[in-house]
């Protein structure tokens, strides 16, 4: 291979994976099926909130903040790329 940009190794993505197979034997027991669906997607969410690089806490504020006022055809701002992007055009326009 003479791509630098692909790695030799795959150590993100197991760095990545560890907290899910490390929990696994703790998240079985969600008292229902829709209690597992709401952990996937906060897994998720959180898991693509770490890909942009944004703050844990600002992001979480903000969102579930915004969550309860934003209609459901918005819904797509309160994604972590939709929101980084949000927070780099307010930070131009300061």
């Amino acid at each position: 291979m003479s791509d630098a940009r692909i790695p030799l190794d795959n150590n993100d993505s197991e760095r990545d994976l560890r907290h899910v197979i490390l929990g696994r034997k703790n998240w079985q027991i969600f008292a229902s099926p829709r209690g597992g669906e709401v952990a996937c997607r906060l897994s998720s969410l959180m898991l693509s909130r770490r890909q942009n690089d944004l703050n844990p806490e600002a992001y979480l504020a903000d969102v579930l903040m915004a969550a309860e006022t934003t209609p459901s055809s918005q819904v797509a701002s309160l994604t972590p790329w939709a929101w980084a992007a949000q927070q780099e055009g307010a930070a131009l326009a300061e």
